[in-house]
């Protein structure tokens, strides 16, 4: 079963599995766990579990960013929007780090004779930048989509998303700070650690990871349900009474 709106206080390692405080749900136990949150909260479940990769986790950097959505008319947009979109190289020192052309990616993400845009403000270039109010990010993404794209007049549609911490940063030392989070379970076997601080902000990477990390999660738990099992020929007889049935019933 899936249990939603559970809030995960502590992990503990106990005989037999984990001990997981999850508030008003009482303790749950379990055979294996599974850590697949940002690197922050990864690092405060793990505190009390393995200290090194709590403080690996808490090293990994994620500045905030800002998503900026903007609908236009097709024919408001100069641009050919024949790419995925662009990255901004720092020596040109504009305020968006990027854009993605969501409508040429992905069918369905704006009406017929409609474009979609993202920009993406912040990030460890600028984080100050994601902190501006909603109106002065729209503004930024609208001359720059005016300025590159030949975006003209407003947009059909305007949305801001905000991240407090966005993507890891993978920086100098980071490979190190990965393998004290994979050596996780081989420091406290039954506890794993996925996300895309590890291998690959991309989604294929991130799924790469977690079909990995379940492919290891099942083989643990297979290893536990064989060490289980009696082994054949050593299964134990119990003697009974004559007359008296399994479970003590009289025949």
């Amino acid at each position: 079963a899936v249990r939603t709106g559970v809030a995960v206080r502590r992990i503990r390692a106990v005989d037999g599995g984990f001990r997981i405080e999850a508030g008003a749900q009482g303790e749950i136990h379990a055979c294996a766990v599974v850590i697949a949150t940002q690197p922050h909260v990864a690092a405060q479940l793990l505190e009390t579990v393995t200290p090194t990769g709590a403080e690996a986790a808490a090293a990994i950097e994620a500045p905030p960013l800002a998503v900026v959505f903007l609908g236009y008319r097709r024919r408001q947009v100069a641009h050919a929007l024949d790419g995925l979109g662009y990255l901004t190289p720092s020596g040109e020192r504009r305020n968006l780090t990027g854009a993605l052309f969501c409508s040429t990616m992905f069918e369905g993400r704006a009406p017929r004779g409609h474009v979609a845009l993202a920009g993406y403000v912040g990030g460890s270039r600028a984080p100050h930048l994601a902190g501006l109010c909603t109106g002065d990010l729209l503004d930024l993404a609208r001359a720059e989509f005016s300025d590159l794209l030949g975006a003209d007049g407003e947009p059909v549609v305007a949305r801001v998303h905000r991240w407090a911490r966005g993507l890891p940063q993978y920086n100098l030392g980071h490979a190190r700070l990965a393998a004290a989070l994979r050596a996780t379970s081989q420091e406290v076997p039954g506890l794993y650690v996925t996300g895309n601080y590890l291998r690959g902000v991309s989604l294929g990477a991130c799924v790469e990871q977690a079909v990995e990390t379940a492919v290891r999660v099942d083989h643990f738990l297979s290893g536990i349900e064989r060490s289980a099992k009696p082994a054949p020929g050593n299964r134990a007889t119990q003697r009974r009474a004559p007359g008296v049935a399994p479970g003590g019933g009289a025949r």
